[in-house]
């Protein structure tokens, strides 16, 4: 593998975004991770924490295009540009209750522990002024994956 074949970059637009939300949804609706997006007939995975995120996207460049073929984002502990095409793309797919419904933990990782005590003792521990944030939704396509890609990306 060439790996000046593949891009990585964030996504900088509403456009761009929702061909990865979409991408993002087949992805995980085609495989055991189904469990984790919100079934719905506009084909798009989208949810609170979308609205707090940088997104990044993966692209294979061959024939002199871009293709898209994988997708990441980093949930933070704010809003980030990305709250507004969130909430753009949601209204236009009649999503918007999926992207309001604001989850009980700041970063997805801590609202799938039993114990809130998880979640206290993380932000105890942290200096003031200190960000965090959590990778999540990661993936690349069925005719990509690779260990190799995925350890560069």
């Amino acid at each position: 593998m060439d790996s000046s074949q593949y891009i990585l970059k964030e996504i900088l637009s509403e456009a761009e975004l929702e061909v990865f939300l979409r991408l993002r949804y087949n992805c995980f609706y085609s495989s055991a991770s189904r469990l984790f997006i919100k079934d719905n007939n506009n084909a798009i995975d989208i949810n609170y924490y979308d609205r707090n995120s940088l997104h990044y996207g993966v692209y294979k460049w061959q024939k002199r295009k871009a293709e898209p073929i994988g997708y990441f984002r980093i949930v933070l502990e704010r809003r980030t540009i990305a709250d507004s095409w969130v909430r753009n793309i949601s209204a236009r797919a009649g999503l918007t209750a999926i992207t309001n419904a604001k989850p009980p933990s700041v970063l997805p990782c801590l609202g799938i522990y039993p114990s809130k005590s998880l979640e206290t003792e993380f932000y105890t521990g942290k200096a003031p002024g200190e960000n965090a944030g959590e990778v999540s939704r990661f993936f690349i396509v069925k005719g990509e994956r690779s260990l190799k890609l995925s350890l560069r990306i």
